[in-house]
This record gives C-alpha cells, structure tokens and sequence, in this order.
C-alpha cells in the first residue's frame, strides 16, 4: 500500500522484445510520489475577447454554472484560483449564448496543469445592447456652512454609456447622482456616490457609482485701511473728524481675497443727523465695487466734533470744512 510522499514501488519485467537481454532484471524499482486527494469550488470568469459593433455595448458575461470543482492532488488545487472561459467574438451586435472551454489558472492567471475539473464546459450568456452615451449630472441639495465656499466639485468620470430597450433609452439625456448633502460637508473631500439608474437601463461598463472630488475653500479676512467721505454736514456747522481714513475687516475665499485693493471699496460718513454742537462717534457705510462674495465684518468708527460756526463766518466756515474734507480725501487716496 502506498504511502504519503515518496514511495518505492518494485518493477517484475514479464514481457520484453526477443531482441533485447535484460540485465539486472532483480531489484528494480521506481519512484512514486503520492499525496492528499483535495477537491475545491471556484468561480468561473471570462477571458472572452468580445467586440461590437459601433453604437453596441457588451455586457459582463453570465455563466453556467458560475462555478466548477477543481479536484486532485492537493498542492496543485491550491494552486487554483479560478477557471478562465475562453474564447473570442467580433463585430457582434446581439445577445451570445453559447459553451466555451475553461481551464484553471492560478493567481497570476498561468494554466495549473494536472488537476480535473468537473466542467470541461460553461454556458456562456453575453448580452449585446445598442446604447448611448450620456453625460453624469452630479445632484446636490443644502448650503455649505457660513465661511465655506464650494470651488468645485466634479467627477472622476463624466459620461457614462447606457444600454436597455428602445423606447427607454430614447428619454434618458444624461443620467444623475444620489444628492450631495453641502450642509455635511466640512472641508475639500473625495466621495463615492451611486449613479440613479432608471429601470430596465445598464450601465455599460457595469459600474453603478463614481467618485466625486469636492473642493472647498475656506474664508479668511484681512483688514484694509480706505478713505471716506463727509455727506450731510448741515450749514453753520463745522465737522472736524480724528482721522481721514478708516480700517475695514472683509472675509472672502483666498483668490477674491488676493485680488482686493482699496479701489474695490467706497465709504461715506453721513452726518446730516448732528445738528448740535459735541463730540459724536460713528462708523462710515461701506460699498463694494467691481468685487463679489465679500463679506464686510467691521468698519472702525470715526470720532467727530462738531461746532456751530459764528453768525458772520457761517457760508465761510462751512465751505472751508468742505474744502478741508475734500483735501483730506485727495491726501488718504495719495
């Protein structure tokens, strides 16, 4: 009875030629290896070349049985990964249904040789669909959280190839994303979000979800330091303020930011309200010009005194002030 792993086997020579004289005929043996029997399930892929027609598109292969059971000596059914259908279609431009050979490969697709399979065989269904190609619109719902900007946002494909009935394929123009939730979104991410795939449509390539890059810029602030301008001062009085220029804080995303000079903003003090001599304080209004998605977070206020001119120097103290005004506007453009 043999053993695992190597055996001597003895050889008793019967018959030979007449021609032939055998000597040493006593004693001679051969060398048997033997090991465990193992059986074991794999999955059956395709290795079909297939081509269509232009305007077709082949889907994945569907075998039967999707599976066969590779069987002998141990070692070599380790080996096996799966088994390969193999075979080749061109210019086909409806559904194949046919047998195609399969072998057993190991993980790096070379042939196992020496092992059984149950199946010599598989039924092989190849479905072949005239279709289109659509473009992907990328679905989204909610608002980015104050101080975040969406840059962008695309997908790491952008059309995608359908195929399915007729009567269906004629009304999908493009085909949409699951909803991106912005209100989730916290910083610049990548995301796998499912393709919505009407009834009775395929996805060509079988690939029912695409990865979405989202770029988010964050806003920042920067002061800038601009003149104003006095409106409003009411006759027989003299507005004098502390300062001919004020200090803005402004929050955008980076690029507007950069892009920001003192031109980009207009400011006006509106002092029609005083009407009595003293000492007020007041922050001009502030415009934007030429610039969007700026936000003004604070205007510095200007401490302003006021004096009501004498009887005699009315006209003559109120236009020196404007005078004065206009001077210190040409000075802080400077």
């Amino acid at each position: 009875m043999l053993k695992k792993g190597e055996n001597k086997v003895a050889v008793n020579i019967k018959e030979s030629p007449s021609s032939i004289t055998i000597k040493n005929s006593n004693g001679l043996t051969i060398s048997v290896n033997t090991e465990e029997y193992a059986t074991n399930e794999v999955p059956v892929k395709s290795e079909i070349n297939i081509t269509s027609k232009s305007s077709y598109y082949v889907a994945t292969p569907v075998f039967s049985p999707k599976t066969v059971v590779v069987s002998g000596p141990k070692s070599l059914v380790k080996k096996v990964t799966k088994v390969v259908a193999q075979g080749e279609e061109s210019n086909a431009s409806k559904t194949i249904v046919k047998d195609f050979i399969i072998s057993p490969v190991d993980e790096n697709d070379n042939e196992v040789i020496g092992v059984k399979l149950s199946e010599k065989w598989v039924e092989g269904t190849i479905e072949i669909n005239e279709g289109k190609v659509v473009p992907i619109k990328i679905n989204t719902t909610g608002t980015l959280k104050d101080g975040l900007t969406l840059k962008s946002i695309s997908g790491d494909i952008t059309e995608v190839g359908i195929t399915g009935p007729e009567d269906v394929l004629r009304n999908i123009s493009e085909i949409g994303t699951e909803e991106i939730n912005l209100s989730e979104i916290k910083d610049s991410t990548n995301i796998e979000v499912a393709l919505g795939i009407p009834d009775k449509i395929s996805i060509y390539n079988g690939k029912s979800s695409i990865n979405v890059n989202i770029s988010i810029d964050k806003a920042k602030t920067k002061d800038f330091t601009i003149a104003y301008s006095i409106v409003g001062a009411a006759d027989g009085l003299t507005i004098t303020p502390d300062s001919n220029k004020v200090t803005i804080t402004v929050s955008a995303n980076s690029d507007v930011l950069d892009s920001l000079t003192e031109e980009n903003f207009n400011a006006q003090l509106d002092v029609s309200q005083y009407t009595e001599a003293g000492e007020y304080n007041k922050a001009p209004e502030v415009t934007i010009v030429n610039a969007d998605n700026i936000t003004i977070n604070n205007v510095s206020e200007v401490k302003l005194t006021v004096t009501k001119n004498s009887e005699d120097n009315n006209n003559g103290s109120i236009e020196t002030d404007k005078e004065n005004n206009a001077d210190g506007k040409e000075q802080a453009k400077e």
